[in-house]
């Protein structure tokens, strides 16, 4: 994925010729997006679970995956599960200022299919660039329309709307569904800011997630469980069942 960072950090140039060359080469890369794009500075962290590859953002910070920090390409993807997940761990190692303060909740046939699916979107360097540069842009997305307020807005509603007239269960079901809808705004709201710098890293990256999850679904000897693992997370039509209660289908972005 490390390659795809540095053939990135050309679109977002800087005169200090080693600004991207060092570990911090990320935090240095998504600073520069948002000032660009939002005319302000972010705090950056790594997420504590090597195994979550989702990143996110607040009104003042964005969360990277600690895949971002890495070269996949030392990974073996035929490996077997405990040696791959051993061989990213290693890695992750390596990343002079990560500490790992929490412990995946994910199954480790789970590990293996997430690991598996960042090595073979990280081949094509190009088209993972454009994907990652989306995905950034995505989360300053939600940076500039405040998305992390009105959550804490609604949060706040239901802590003060408790009534005579509604038990918790009902309130906590209310919440459940006007949060789904708010949160769907929210990510087709980040999506749009991000499409108007890149639209093709969208399509590239809605693409392989559809058809990397057809693949795995269509695995039987040796790697029933990782079959088995993207039946329960994307639906026959590639979509993330869970996910996608919160997001846009892929179809649709």
């Amino acid at each position: 994925m490390l390659n795809a960072i540095h053939q990135l950090c050309s679109n977002y140039p800087h005169p200090d010729t080693h600004y991207y060359k060092t570990p911090l080469a990320i935090h240095n890369l998504v600073n520069n997006m948002a000032k660009k794009h939002l005319n302000k500075e972010l705090y950056v962290t790594c997420l504590s679970d090597p195994f979550n590859m989702v990143p996110a953002a607040s009104d003042y910070s964005v969360f990277v995956p600690a895949v971002s920090y890495i070269d996949t390409e030392g990974l073996d993807p035929n490996a077997d599960d405990e040696t791959l997940i051993q061989q990213f761990l290693d890695k992750i190692k390596e990343i002079p200022f990560y500490k790992k303060t929490k412990k995946s909740s994910f199954p480790k046939f789970l590990q293996a299919l997430l690991i598996r699916m960042c090595i073979e979107y990280a081949k094509d360097t190009e088209n993972a660039a454009r994907g990652l540069e989306f995905t950034l842009l995505h989360e300053l997305g939600h940076v500039f329309h405040h998305h992390s307020k009105n959550h804490a807005k609604l949060n706040q509603k239901y802590e003060n709307g408790s009534s005579k007239y509604l038990n918790n269960i009902s309130l906590g079901l209310l919440k459940k569904i006007e949060e789904i809808k708010q949160s769907k705004k929210h990510e087709t709201e980040a999506d749009e800011f991000a499409m108007k710098t890149n639209s093709r890293g969208a399509i590239h990256l809605f693409t392989f997630l559809t058809e990397f999850s057809k693949q795995q679904r269509k695995l039987k000897k040796g790697r029933i469980l990782q079959s088995l693992a993207c039946r329960v997370l994307f639906s026959p039509k590639g979509n993330n069942r869970s996910f996608y209660l919160s997001h846009p289908s892929e179809i649709l972005r």
